[in-house]
């Protein structure tokens, strides 16, 4: 059903209570025909919470609502309790743009990648934003480098065409007004300044990966001693994580147990 890509069908349970929202919505569509909420949700892994946490400031310089802002993980717009049961309120009751971060680390994530299914099987709008580096043959399952694409890449004439066209896509979802063009270069340029911090931080914890595939066996405190804060060894770490390299044949063992008695 999805290309043989194995963590869009992990959960198949999720995905067939998802495909009976479509005559649940077009039911209450019926019942109820005034017109719906727009809102976006940004589906995203948690080790590209910065990227989305700028995209959020980005939609709400442009004049929506963070009332009508939800994603996978940043404080403040996620889900905490039965998100299966309120996603499913919400995908019926109002009208979504749902914005995919794409990388390595969501097409590793089950939970994004049931986020996608879903997205596919309600036939929700949607836009792919790529993170710098990421390219659309990486791209997997069934939103395709056919659709709507946005590639962050860092150079910045690309950005700026870019978000541009991403500024576009929101102004007319959500029929807001045009923004002067001084209120806009102050939007653009705020997003593209935390890009970079993040793209520069991004190569720096890669630089200290890179450093550690020759150790046998690590924890925080080796990356400490290597001369790195405790914040920056976390951020290593967590990175590992979420790339699923901690179990990889690349890197020695990452000693757990130790490493909870030096937290």
């Amino acid at each position: 059903m999805f290309d043989g890509n194995t963590n869009l069908t992990k959960n198949s349970k999720f995905l067939l209570k998802i495909k009976g929202l479509i005559t649940k919505r077009a039911f209450s569509i019926k019942k109820n025909p005034q017109p719906l909420n727009s809102k976006i949700f940004i589906s995203h892994s948690p080790s590209d919470s910065k990227i989305a946490s700028a995209l959020i400031y980005f939609f709400e310089s442009l004049g929506v609502k963070s009332t009508h802002i939800l994603s996978s993980s940043i404080p403040g717009y996620t889900i905490l309790d039965d998100k299966f049961e309120v996603l499913r309120g919400e995908f019926i009751n109002n009208k979504f743009l749902v914005v995919f971060i794409l990388s390595d680390s969501y097409y590793s994530n089950p939970a994004c990648c049931n986020e996608m299914g879903a997205v596919w099987i309600l036939k929700n709008h949607f836009v792919s934003v790529l993170i710098p580096g990421f390219s659309e043959e990486r791209m997997k399952g069934v939103v395709t480098k056919n659709e709507q694409i946005i590639k962050l890449d860092v150079k910045t004439e690309f950005v700026s065409v870019n978000l541009s066209t991403l500024k576009n896509i929101i102004i007319s979802f959500f029929g807001l007004d045009e923004i002067t063009v001084p209120r806009w270069k102050k939007i653009e340029q705020h997003f593209s300044d935390e890009l970079r911090k993040d793209n520069n931080e991004t190569k720096h914890i890669d630089n200290i990966i890179n450093e550690l595939s020759s150790c046998s066996e690590f924890t925080v405190n080796t990356i400490i001693n290597m001369g790195y804060d405790k914040n920056t060894a976390d951020m290593v770490i967590n990175s590992l994580k979420n790339k699923d390299l901690l179990e990889s044949r690349k890197f020695g063992r990452y000693s757990i147990k130790q490493n909870l008695v030096e937290r």
